[in-house]
């Protein structure tokens, strides 16, 4: 992976069902315990996301959650995965994430075309 990149974040949360915007999106996901203890886990949540912001380096470019509450995106950018990673240690006990490098199509198409040029040379 090249840095500075983009990535895609999708998250998935450990805790109970419900939309919610966090560092990507932080919707729960339904755990085994009670009601109480699962509304004092979106409590926790909700706290520790009213104090957070995005670290100096990282670049939220679309912030979104499906509309079912099982997941969400970020587009976000940054010049080191490092400083991504501090913001997202911050919410590891709610979300699980899964990190998409991504590149702009018109990029990704001449790589492409690379490759294929690389491939003909070939005898």
């Amino acid at each position: 992976m090249v840095w500075p990149a983009q990535a895609t974040v999708e998250l998935d949360s450990r805790l109970a069902t419900w939309p919610l915007l966090a560092p990507g999106e932080c919707p729960l996901v339904q755990q085994p315990g009670s009601a109480a203890e699962n509304e004092a886990g979106v409590a926790r949540l909700l706290e520790v996301f009213g104090k957070w912001a995005p670290a100096a380096g990282v670049t939220i470019h679309q912030f979104v959650t499906r509309v079912d509450g099982e997941g969400g995106f970020a587009v976000t950018e940054a010049d080191d995965p490092a400083t991504a990673a501090r913001d997202f240690a911050k919410f590891v006990p709610f979300c699980e994430y899964t990190v998409y490098p991504v590149l702009d199509i018109a990029e990704r198409a001449g790589i492409l075309a690379e490759g294929v040029e690389w491939r003909k040379s070939i005898t």
